[in-house]
């Protein structure tokens, strides 16, 4: 998959995590979903990964694998509202993928930069999914 690709996939689904308001992601994870619902109706990430059309390396790759675990209800708010706060310490989602794209997309590189950037791709890095459709 190509880097521009890769910046795609992930600038769609930073996006969509950061689209949801913090005090939502705080009150738990039946009010965010609640909030998707009456706010995102069409939005991927209330998709049923194994429903989806699309979902997969095939089409959405690294953005659906992501947007399937919150769809699916895999990842909490808990860890919605820690990656939130992570991309605002990168400077917002088109930075975060800047700095994603200058460490190649891949974890190792990330992790030796340190600081947010770490951080961030470890949030990802726990759910094979997301290792293997996202990281180089």
């Amino acid at each position: 998959m190509s880097q521009q690709m890769l910046a795609t996939q992930w600038t769609i689904a930073l996006s969509h995590i950061n689209e949801i308001p913090e005090q939502v992601l705080v009150k738990g994870d039946r009010a965010t979903q609640e909030w998707l619902q009456a706010n995102r109706p069409n939005s991927p990430l209330l998709a049923n990964p194994g429903n989806q059309p699309g979902l997969g390396a095939s089409f959405w790759g690294c953005s659906g694998a992501i947007l399937a675990l919150i769809g699916g209800n895999l990842v909490g708010a808990a860890k919605l509202l820690k990656i939130k706060r992570l991309i605002n310490d990168l400077g917002g989602v088109t930075q975060a993928v800047r700095i994603m794209w200058g460490a190649s997309f891949s974890y190792e590189k990330m992790r030796a930069a340190g600081g947010a950037i770490a951080a961030l791709a470890g949030e990802f890095l726990g759910i094979s999914q997301v290792r293997s459709q996202c990281f180089n």
